[in-house]
């Protein structure tokens, strides 16, 4: 009887642990994603303010411009020149960079908005069939694989992990999606999905031809906001990434990411093999 007391107090107090550490985890990615969010308020939303405010000041300056013109007796050669100044080039000008502003904006916002839902999305998890649902994002985004000619494979009977399905479709469509849109311009766009197993983990690695991420990017890639490839013209808000590793923290999973550029990338993702090793 004293021994299995001993047993138990000694695995109330692992179990304990655990959930202390689990706390601990999530307290400091909530301290980091607010820490972000801060800084985006503070200048990410500033610059299409600034932006707004200026090129309608711009804007009120024409009009009065306007005002004075048409409440002019005559018209003079110089006049319609002002006038077609203002409406050929200031007016439009200054409404473009307003609607810009605004786009970036509401970007920024929505962006913001999804980041904090995955926080409040209740989780369903259970053992997941990860050969099921990789042929399902495959086929989800087959027009994409035929539109850049792509190559996606995966190895077969991929071994199970323990998460919420609808969430952990998205990490890997977005891993995907990933590796088919920033491909080498030079080469055939191929991917290709593995796994790894231990004892209470499953790695996933889904590894591309493309052009690589820089190394002083790797760090920096799961960022809010941050461009994967700032120099190409791919769109996108930045968020792919923030996102997945929110989902995955939420669910004791990890990612991490091996590249070089023009040598492909290496997107890693560990999760637990069932639930008890969660």
């Amino acid at each position: 009887t004293f021994i299995q007391a001993v047993v138990r107090d000694v695995t109330e107090r692992r179990v304990a642990e655990k959930a202390r550490e689990k706390l601990l985890k999530e307290l400091r990615a909530k301290n980091e994603e607010l820490e972000s969010i801060v800084y985006i308020a503070s200048h990410d939303l500033r610059s299409p303010l600034v932006n707004i405010r200026g090129f309608a000041g711009e804007l009120e300056k024409s009009l009065s411009q306007l005002r004075e013109l048409l409440e002019s007796e005559s018209l003079s050669e110089s006049g319609r020149k002002e006038l077609e100044q203002l409406f050929e080039i200031d007016f439009p000008e200054s409404l473009q960079f307003i609607n810009s502003g605004n786009r970036k904006m509401d970007t920024l916002l929505n962006g913001l908005l999804k980041l904090s839902r995955i926080g409040a999305t209740r989780l369903t998890v259970k053992t997941l069939d990860m050969n099921r649902l990789f042929k399902g994002i495959v086929n989800s985004l087959r027009y994409k694989i035929l539109q850049g000619e792509a190559k996606v494979t995966v190895d077969s009977a991929l071994p199970g992990c323990c998460g919420d399905q609808v969430l952990i479709q998205q990490v890997f469509e977005n891993l995907i999606d990933n590796a088919i849109k920033y491909h080498h311009p030079e080469q055939t766009p191929t991917v290709h999905i593995s796994a790894e197993t231990s004892d209470e983990t499953v790695t996933y690695c889904v590894a591309d031809s493309g052009i690589g991420i820089a190394a002083n990017h790797i760090d920096k890639v799961f960022d809010v906001f941050h461009r994967l490839h700032p120099g190409t013209d791919q769109n996108g808000e930045g968020l792919g990434l923030t996102i997945v590793r929110r989902i995955l923290e939420r669910q004791d999973g990890h990612i991490w990411i091996e590249s070089e550029v023009g040598t492909g990338t290496k997107v890693f993702v560990r999760l637990p093999r069932s639930p008890e090793s969660s």
